[in-house]
């Protein structure tokens, strides 16, 4: 198949966007692979082929996140003892990394090339640093038990919220003997109020649910984990034991059809719904995105006292290239309120 050069071009800077934004994210590690991948990247192998004739779009449907991971899980599992040269820091530049990932492809490339069928699944502990500021905010504005609701569960990992403990520029909630301490750098005068929202269930969807049961599951995860970060590492291995030890209640399907099923379910006098999701609202389809929006504006005009409905959120603000927290709440909060900003895998969170 011959690759016109406006196609190749485009499959190129999308790359070049998901290098820089590596880049500024502390993972040039990262960066370099995904450089390489593009640099050698041809038809001699399915997957080269199939990355430089990708008929989607390239960031939005994280294209070369989506290539990087296999090489990191090949190397995991010990089957490609050569990338140990890149994963371990001992290859000295470009070229070298460029040639290391070429052998691979060419040598893994039946491997590597399922790989690209499914976006990745990098639902990371470390955002619940911002979702919990946020939950302190509704807890103290509602006093109310917490149902939580989460699109995008992916593993569940953030379904289990409350059994992390956190410091959040001093101020501390959670279990105290939890194995994951989460404890951004805090950047602000101020600090979220000193709640302890008391979350009484958790729920969750995804296209793709992942069972941390699961060995492939496991390793597959830890792949999706930027390599150079090793305390992102570390806290994931941890998160995917406590799931392991707590299972969560997580549901395969469409994000817009579940939640509209589960707002039409009758809500218990005493609680507020909370919809929560991190990192995933770029991954939903307009009509999907209008759905949910209008089915939480529907409930939110029915909320009360003692039936309150509330939204948070940690997602891309586009003109701003950050990511955004954001609440809103019923009844008498459902104007957009933007706390403040963090760290895409949750190592400081920018208080407003």
């Amino acid at each position: 198949m011959t690759i016109s050069s406006k196609q190749k071009e485009k499959i190129r800077t999308g790359y070049q966007q998901q290098i820089a934004y590596c880049t500024a994210n502390d993972a040039p590690l990262t960066a370099s692979i995904c450089r390489a991948i593009i640099t050698v990247a041809d038809e001699s192998t399915r997957t080269g082929s199939r990355i430089l004739n990708w008929n989607g779009e390239v960031i939005p449907q994280a294209l070369p996140l989506r290539s990087a991971a296999p090489f990191h899980a090949l190397h995991q599992s010990g089957k490609a003892p050569a990338l140990a040269a890149i994963y371990e820091g001992k290859a000295n530049n470009q070229e070298q990394i460029n040639s290391l990932i070429n052998a691979a492809l060419q040598e893994f490339d039946d491997i590597i090339y399922p790989w690209l069928d499914t976006p990745p699944q990098t639902n990371e502990p470390g955002r619940c640093a911002a979702l919990m500021s946020g939950l302190m905010i509704l807890s103290q504005r509602h006093s109310l038990p917490i149902e939580i609701l989460e699109i995008g569960s992916s593993a569940g990992l953030n379904l289990n919220i409350h059994r992390y403990y956190f410091d959040l520029g001093g101020v501390k909630t959670g279990p105290s003997d939890s194995h994951i301490l989460i404890k951004p750098e805090w950047r602000g005068v101020n600090t979220p109020p000193a709640m302890h929202p008391d979350i009484i269930s958790t729920k969750g969807v995804d296209l793709y649910p992942m069972d941390c049961k699961d060995e492939r599951t496991r390793a597959r995860l830890l792949a999706y984990v930027w390599p150079e970060q090793k305390s992102r590492l570390d806290r994931t291995a941890k998160a995917i034991k406590i799931a392991q030890d707590h299972r969560v209640n997580l549901s395969q399907g469409d994000a817009a059809d579940w939640l509209e099923t589960q707002l039409s379910q009758p809500q218990d006098s005493g609680t507020m719904r909370v919809l929560m999701h991190s990192i995933v609202w770029q991954y939903l389809p307009k009509a999907g995105q209008e759905r949910i929006a209008i089915a939480m504006e529907k409930a939110g005009q029915k909320a009360c006292n003692d039936k309150a409905l509330a939204w948070i959120a940690l997602e891309t603000n586009q003109s701003k290239k950050q990511h955004q927290l954001s609440i809103r709440s019923w009844p008498n909060h459902g104007d957009t309120q933007i706390l403040g900003y963090a760290h895409a895998h949750g190592f400081w969170v920018n208080w407003l």
